[in-house]
């Protein structure tokens, strides 16, 4: 573990005893599936907003439950050598003009750090607020004062486990190194990859 500025980092050797000390919360594929029921009430949106990395999977979701385009964006507050920084929104690739509606979408909300940066620059762009939605939260009550739909709500110290996460034997993949996030995001990912081969459990 190393600190900048007060800021502590967890890396490669701190996770198995990070994710020992939390409960681990395993999210079933089925979440998609009532994923897909919540955001049609999102249908008059112009296209989805993926968060990536681990928005990819239920931005496209999203996108074929709506039949709207989807577009990406990346919010990080790690460097490639895990670092924690300020957060930093990048790689946009919506067309994001002036009266365009928007929904946000990502895996987890925790903080709601990336998603209110996201929010922000969606909405100093559009001149519209997006609406916004996510899988699990760990903070419903702040969710619904928010006007941030999501489909689990677990306990606020847990460690958050999807489906296209775990490895074979249950694990973690190594990329994550903190609770709803990533240490490397690495340019644009294709959806495809992030599903890791398991797109037959998943009904589009």
């Amino acid at each position: 573990m190393v600190t900048r500025k007060g800021v502590r980092a967890y890396h490669r050797e701190d996770i198995d005893t990070f994710q020992e000390d939390l409960m681990k919360v395993f999210i079933p594929w089925s979440v998609l599936n009532s994923f897909k029921a919540l955001v049609h009430q999102f249908e008059e949106v112009d296209y989805v907003v993926g968060v990536l990395r681990g928005g990819a999977v239920p931005a496209v979701c999203a996108s074929h439950s709506l039949e709207k385009p989807v577009y990406w964006v990346e919010a990080s507050s790690y460097d490639e050598s895990g670092i924690r920084h300020s957060l930093s929104v990048s790689n946009v690739n919506a067309p994001l003009l002036f009266g365009d509606l928007v929904l946000i979408v990502d895996d987890i909300y925790d903080t709601g750090t990336t998603l209110e940066a996201v929010l922000d620059m969606v909405a100093g762009a559009t001149g519209r607020v997006p609406y916004r939605a996510v899988l699990v939260t760990k903070r419903p009550v702040e969710c619904a004062e928010k006007g941030i739909s999501f489909v689990i709500a677990t306990p606020p110290d847990c460690w958050v486990v999807f489906p296209w996460e775990g490895k074979a034997e249950g694990g973690v993949k190594d990329e994550k190194v903190h609770r709803g996030g990533t240490s490397k995001v690495g340019g644009v990912i294709s959806p495809r990859e992030v599903f890791d081969g398991d797109l037959e459990n998943l009904r589009l």
